[in-house]
């Protein structure tokens, strides 16, 4: 079994730790994206002219 090369980037415990860092604020939307707050949205339909032709073609069916 191989397992996946992890290439390193510097020489120093350092270097890990500030690459661990930038990793944890995306990591914290990840995982926690059940607790956020719904953005408040307003939904609406508008028909564009795609719809408006196809709607055209259903009636000419009949």
């Amino acid at each position: 079994m191989r397992f996946p090369r992890i290439l390193p980037y510097g020489d120093s415990e350092t270097t890990f730790w500030q690459w661990a860092a930038w990793g944890e604020a995306p990591m914290a939307l990840h995982i926690g994206y059940e607790r956020v707050a719904p953005f408040a949205l307003l939904h609406t339909d508008t028909a564009d002219e795609k719809v408006r032709i196809v709607e055209a073609m259903k009636g000419a069916g009949r």
